[in-house]
């Protein structure tokens, strides 16, 4: 008689648990802004787009009209955004 295999265990490795590095935000002003309108995102999500709005004006403006869409990514595994 054979045992069944053992329960596989599966991790779902998440767009912000896949991020290496970040921007260094040049305009601290601009990146906290920008962060503040993704208030419930994970830490690492939230230091990406304060490093991009924080270097680029046009990418801080593009962060804010996309926001809606941006919140959700956390949802997604990093699979998924490929």
């Amino acid at each position: 008689m054979t045992e069944p295999p053992p329960p596989r265990i599966v991790t779902t490795m998440t767009f912000s648990r896949q991020m290496t590095r970040c921007p260094i935000p040049h305009n601290t002003e601009l990146a906290q802004d920008t962060v503040a309108l993704f208030g419930d995102l994970p830490g690492p999500l939230r230091d990406l787009i304060g490093g991009a709005a924080g270097c680029s004006p046009y990418l801080a403006a593009l962060l804010s009209r996309e926001q809606t869409w941006i919140s959700q990514l956390e949802d997604f595994g990093a699979e998924d955004l490929r």
